[in-house]
């Protein structure tokens, strides 16, 4: 329970103490207090609509997007007391804050400081980062964001098995903003919640609109920051509701980078989507993180075998590890889909060491939904 006394050091800042921590372990206790600011920031983000006065007779009601700056401690890691709290809790969230926010009142940073005491990294300099969190904020009301759509190909045929959206976003002065920038950015600012419930949402909708015939499939990236939300596969059930789709269509890609079997709650949701029926795969396979382990703990449908291999399959020792991993993709059931496929040479490489699945440019490069509905057609 909350302590009945909460310090507090600034106007916006308040440290609650949570009794019964001394006794808790690290990871417990980490798992459990980022529990906690889950729910803290969904009540902070609930939207409060606000009337303001425009004219006489005019009134616009302005729902203003709310995020919370939270720091969890263990006691472990401030045992010389309360002055020392104050002082890490305040240079962790001075670190967060470097970021550039056009309204502190309106926007702020959230993380849990982990029990290793690391924070997030800040975004590089010179990103125009000052002025884009509120932006992408509005971004797809002001249908500036949107999703573009990758085909998939089987490279025996070259018939297309599915469609990957990619989200894209066009800045009305910054221009095209890149998504590894901007995804991070919601990531970062609290919005990747419902930046992604919107790109699934809106591509769905549009892959339904397609009318394409099963067994094809709609693959959606997914960001680690959504697994953690308890009510994620809540959200993607409703999204497939609201797109009269069936859960076997949508494949949500997951980057390898994710530890997956480390995590309780990205385990909880990864179960729940497994219960739901919805396609997992995972992305970026073969660099990184290795999540060997979670192939046995989780039922995938799919490894995406990293760009990087790709084009390094001039090397044999490339060659040999993704026919080793076309192996245990075939004796796991999964399918295995090769990533940025630019040329004949490569297609012809893989095809050869027996992966059945591709994307990339030599097939179609990401398409706007008008574009892609046309090249559909024209198969």
């Amino acid at each position: 329970m909350l302590d009945s006394e909460t310090e507090r050091f600034f106007c916006d800042l308040a440290i609650p103490g949570i009794r019964g921590w001394q006794d808790t372990p690290l990871g417990a206790a980490s798992a459990w207090s980022e529990t906690l600011s889950l729910a803290v920031r969904q009540m902070v983000e609930a939207p409060i609509p606000v009337c303001i006065a425009i004219g006489p007779q005019q009134r616009l009601i302005y729902n203003p997007g709310f995020a919370a700056l939270i720091g969890a401690l263990h006691p472990r890691q401030f045992g010389e007391g309360l002055d020392r709290l104050n002082a890490l809790l305040t240079e962790r969230l001075f670190q967060a804050t470097r970021f550039p926010l056009p309204d502190e009142s309106e926007a702020a940073v959230f993380f849990v400081w982990d029990q290793d005491g690391e924070t997030p990294a800040t975004p590089p300099p010179g990103s125009d980062s000052a002025i884009l969190p509120d932006a992408l904020r509005v971004a797809a009301q002001d249908n500036r964001l949107c999703v573009h759509y990758q085909p998939q190909v089987r490279l025996t045929d070259g018939a297309v098995v599915g469609l990957e959206a990619l989200a894209r976003w066009r800045h009305p002065t910054l221009g095209n903003v890149a998504p590894d920038i901007f995804i991070p950015l919601a990531e970062r600012t609290a919005q990747i919640g419902r930046l992604g419930v919107w790109i699934l949402g809106r591509s769905l909708l549009d892959f339904a609109s397609l009318g394409l015939p099963e067994p094809m499939r709609l693959a959606v990236n997914v960001s680690p920051l959504q697994l953690r939300d308890p009510g994620f596969a809540d959200q993607v059930a409703r999204c497939l509701d609201d797109a009269g789709q069936i859960p076997k269509r949508l494949e949500l890609e997951i980057t390898e980078t994710t530890q997956l079997g480390d995590d309780p709650q990205v385990a909880h949701a990864l179960k729940a989507l497994e219960k739901l029926g919805v396609g997992l795969a995972l992305d970026d396979f073969g660099t990184g993180y290795s999540n060997f382990a979670a192939l046995t703990k989780f039922r995938f449908s799919c490894l995406k075998l990293d760009r990087t291999l790709v084009t390094g399959l001039d090397d044999e020792r490339n060659q040999m590890l993704i026919r080793s991993m076309v192996g245990m993709a075939q004796n796991l059931e999964m399918d295995l889909l090769a990533e940025g496929i630019e040329t004949e040479a490569q297609a012809n490489i893989l095809r050869d060491l027996g992966c059945e699945l591709a994307q990339g440019y030599l097939f179609s490069p990401p398409l706007p939904f008008g574009e892609i509905r046309d090249w559909l057609d024209a198969r």
